[in-house]
Formats: structure tokens, C-alpha cells, sequence
């Protein structure tokens, strides 16, 4: 019994004599719990025992409610993993940030493709297609200053997404025809509510208007000055044309309007927006209600980013 004692404690003088030999409380694995390799915090490179682990960021990681995830290598529905040879040299530059893909209503559905990059990117040529139909629509030319019903295919060129800027992919064909870059006029465009999502309504302001550019005498600014005040902006709507005088009617016509909008503005630094509306022309819905996964790829078909919902 006295002899198994004896061996028994100098086992243990064995391993303690090796474990301090090996780094004893140095050693990193001493602390490593039953993990081979310990588990760090998001943000953070792993180094241990093994290969090295780039745990990336937390906008790494794809949500349950759906997102773009391109470089996502954990988890959910985002599907499998873009081989390297596969990306595109836009990956990480420009994203799927959202929008209504998952709408039964062809007018509604549309994507937002937003740049993380300050340089300007031509994105004509590249697709958006859905890894699960197969449904696809390509990124045409635009309208650099819209107009107003028509085609103007002289004009259109291909569309450059801003530094930072974004892109309204509708799947429908456009109200006005052309894909277009929304301006400080465009607003107008939009005063029946055929735009979805709508169109930014910060015109210039009608009262600012009618002190720079109206034409009538002192007695009939006042008359249109009372009636210019009552409009909300890129409104053009009378409300009762016998209660303003003539001038003051040419003056909404001619300058509260998008084409006078633009004639008067057009020069102005801040005239283009950084929001391009860009149409895919397609007569039905291309993206499922609900379980799809969309790719965005480049003009060559390398893939610059996935959308899953």
C-alpha cells in the first residue's frame, strides 16, 4: 500500500517537473480550457495552435432577417462560400444594402446597391440575378438630367455610381422612360406619386423662386408671393387658378416646374444628386416573396456581392 503511495506522488512530481520544463504558467495552452484553440473576440486575428483564423468584424456575420454577405464565412441561409477566383475586384466596394425584393407587386420591387468606396464606379453591364430562378436583368445606360417623357437614347450614357453614392435597381420599366441621376429638380417628376420609392422632394424653394425671378409688377408679387407661400415643395398644383393673376401663373408655369427647374439650376454645384434611379425594364417580378439569393456581378460575371432573405 506504502509502496503504491510512493509511486503515485511521484507521478505526479514527473508531469509537474515536465509542465514546468514546457513553459509551466507561460505556456499559453495552460489557460486554453478544453478549446484547442481559444475563441476570441470578434474583430480580433486568432493566433494558437493550428492555422490562423480572421474572425473579421460583427457586419461579418450574416443576420436572420436577411443581408448582403459576400465574405460571410458563418452560418444562416448565405449559402456557399464565393471561391476567390469567382470575385469580383468591386467586391467590398460596392454592396446590396437592402430595398423590396420580396414585394408581389412589380411597381414596388427593387434593390439598393450602395458604394463603400470614394471613387466612381460605371456599373452598366452588370446583373443582378437570382441564384435560385435563375431570373436575371442587366444594368443599362441613363440620363445624367432626366426628361420628362420620351426616349432620349442620344443622350443616355453609361451610368457611373458615385463615391458613395447609390443605386435604386427597380425591376420595372421607368415612369419616364430612361434610368436617370436624380438632381435637385427631379422632384418634380414625382408629383403623382409614380415613383416608389419616391423621389427626393428638397426643390429649390418656390418663395426663393418668386423673389429671384419673378417678372410682374410690385401689386401682383404680393397677390403670388400669398399664393407661392401655400405650396410644399416641387408642387406646382393650383388650387384655384382665378385667385392669382396671369403673371403670376406664367411664373409657376414657367419656373415651378421640372423643365424650368432645371433651365434655372442646371448650373448650380449642387444640381446632381448622388442617387441614380436605374431600371431594369423587366414586365414581371424577378425575386422570389421570400427564400431567395441574389448575386451581384460585374461586367465580366465575377461576383461583387450576395443578397440573401
Amino acid at each position: 500500500m506504502r509502496n503504491d503511495l510512493f509511486l503515485f506522488i511521484g507521478i505526479i512530481i514527473f508531469f509537474f517537473v515536465l509542465w514546468i520544463y514546457s513553459g509551466g504558467p507561460n505556456n499559453p495552452i495552460s489557460f486554453a480550457g478544453p478549446y484547442i484553440t481559444p475563441i476570441t473576440d470578434v474583430g480580433t486575428t486568432q493566433v494558437g495552435y493550428g492555422d490562423t483564423k480572421d474572425f473579421g468584424s460583427a457586419n461579418d456575420y450574416n443576420s436572420s432577417s436577411g443581408g448582403s454577405f459576400l465574405g460571410r464565412w458563418f452560418g444562416g441561409d448565405t449559402g456557399t462560400n464565393v471561391p476567390a477566383a469567382d470575385q469580383s475586384s468591386y467586391a467590398g466596394k460596392v454592396r446590396i444594402d437592402g430595398g423590396n425584393a420580396g414585394t408581389t407587386d412589380l411597381q414596388s420591387e427593387y434593390l439598393i446597391l450602395h458604394s463603400e468606396t470614394d471613387a466612381p464606379i460605371t456599373i452598366t453591364g452588370w446583373q443582378l440575378k437570382s441564384t435560385k430562378t435563375s431570373s436575371q436583368g442587366v444594368i443599362g445606360t441613363g440620363a445624367r438630367v432626366a426628361d420628362k417623357g420620351g426616349v432620349r437614347s442620344s443622350e443616355l450614357s453609361p451610368i457611373v455610381l458615385p463615391a458613395y453614392g447609390e443605386a435604386v435597381v427597380s425591376s420595372s420599366r421607368s415612369p419616364i422612360e430612361d434610368s436617370f441621376l436624380e438632381t435637385k429638380c427631379t422632384g418634380y417628376l414625382d408629383e403623382n406619386g409614380s415613383f416608389t420609392p419616391s423621389l427626393n422632394h428638397s426643390c429649390p424653394d418656390p418663395v426663393d423662386e418668386l423673389a429671384d425671378q419673378y417678372g410682374g409688377t410690385t401689386k401682383t408679387y404680393d397677390q403670388c408671393y400669398d399664393y407661392v407661400s401655400t405650396l410644399g415643395s416641387c408642387r406646382t398644383t393650383f388650387s384655384d387658378e382665378n385667385s392669382v393673376p396671369n403673371s403670376c401663373q406664367n411664373f409657376v408655369d414657367a419656373r415651378l416646374s421640372y423643365s424650368g427647374c432645371v433651365s434655372s439650376h442646371r448650373s448650380d454645384s449642387d444640381f446632381y444628386g448622388d442617387t441614380w434611379r436605374v431600371y431594369l425594364g423587366s414586365t414581371r417580378e424577378l425575386w422570389r416573396t421570400a427564400g431567395d439569393t441574389i448575386e451581384l456581378l460585374d461586367a465580366t460575371g465575377k461576383v461583387v456581392d450576395v443578397y440573401s432573405y
